[in-house]
């Protein structure tokens, strides 16, 4: 099936075009046919679930996997066990006709650390009398390096802006990294991003107004805008309350396993899925009452609010006065596809015939 559907062409502009070869690069894709490619990695390693406790899996099972498409990570005991892993999952990839990257397989002690999925796995000494080392899970170096260069760039872009248009572009990106690296030890990498950003802000403002005072400059745009900080240097517009969010806001919360194999596409096990949805903390406190009250269903196409595709805002009036447009009971959450066919034409239409509200 999935061949057939490989050379099934694709139409454009009402010509169908032959599939020559492959998949587009970073195509979305992409992973699902990495997860058909590799499914049973773990029948490989003779890696079973179904074993009840610690002892009884390093007992039978010396090994443990975690993969996320084409990429991942086995874990072992000793290194001959490691390089025998490595031998025997060279030669199951072999035999689908793929083979392992010699240039990001390598074997490493968890004392040296890893990096994964733009996490830095690593063993760190400790004092603790309990024990002697910790293993902790941070945002990498590299995750790291590269949200600050954008956020340079970002901010570079946007001299001769308005603050308003700054928050509006700045805020997605610290909120969606924050949010990815919030299961991990973040809270000191979210303060040297917040610093960072703080830095990126003072500069922007001196080249907004090379003239002004450092006090003028500090009353004009900083402020206590965060409801239950006393934080007054928060990057804002007084006129608004719009400002920028700090890493630091986002609150820590641990990533727990799916239970067994359990799947989103269970319909017995919808109420464990919307359960773990609602525990996930991936919306703000204002989109999470709505979402909250819609069952965090998409009122559009009935799916799961958090299933991955961008999330909007649809206003059923838009035609009032600001604080009526924003009132909750006035606002839906659905996904981003969902909201483009509520104001195409077509659907408009068939609205308007039926009486309905949009």
């Amino acid at each position: 099936m999935v061949k057939q559907w490989l050379k099934a062409g694709y139409v454009d502009g009402g010509i169908k075009h032959e599939t020559d070869a492959g998949t587009p690069q970073g195509g979305i894709i992409s992973p699902l046919l990495a997860n058909i490619a590799l499914h049973g990695m773990e029948d490989c390693l003779s890696i079973s679930h179904k074993q009840a406790t610690y002892r009884t899996i390093r007992k039978r099972v010396p090994y443990t996997i975690v993969r996320y498409a084409d990429d991942f990570v086995v874990l072992t005991l000793t290194r001959e066990l490691a390089e025998a892993a490595r031998d025997k999952l060279r030669e199951w990839l072999q035999a689908r006709g793929l083979d392992l990257s010699e240039e990001k397989t390598r074997i490493v002690n968890l004392s040296e650390g890893f990096d994964f999925l733009g996490f830095n796995i690593r063993e760190w000494a400790t004092t603790r009398k309990t024990r002697g080392k910790v293993l902790l899970t941070k945002p990498s170096k590299d995750s790291v390096h590269a949200l600050k260069k954008r956020l340079s760039a970002e901010w570079e872009q946007l001299r001769g802006h308005n603050a308003g248009k700054v928050v509006k572009r700045i805020n997605p990106i610290v909120r969606g990294w924050a949010n990815y690296f919030r299961i991990g030890a973040s809270s000191e990498t979210f303060q040297a991003v917040d610093h960072h950003n703080h830095i990126c802000a003072m500069r922007w403002i001196k080249r907004t107004h090379p003239k002004k005072s450092v006090t003028w400059r500090t009353d004009q745009y900083f402020g206590m805008f965060h409801s239950g900080s006393h934080d007054k240097w928060v990057f804002g517009v007084k006129k608004t309350g719009f400002h920028l969010v700090k890493a630091a806001w986002i609150s820590i919360r641990r990533h727990v396993k799916v239970k067994g194999y359990a799947s989103p596409d269970d319909s017995s096990l919808k109420k464990y899925w919307d359960t773990r949805r609602e525990a996930g903390g991936q919306l703000d406190r204002f989109t999470s009452r709505i979402a909250s009250k819609q069952n965090y269903a998409c009122p559009i196409c009935g799916q799961a609010l958090l299933n991955g595709e961008e999330l909007h805002r649809h206003h059923l009036i838009r035609d009032v006065t600001d604080s009526a447009r924003n009132n909750p009971k006035n606002i839906r959450i659905i996904h981003l596809m969902c909201h483009q066919q509520i104001h195409s034409p077509k659907y408009l239409a068939k609205a308007m015939k039926k009486g309905l509200l949009v």
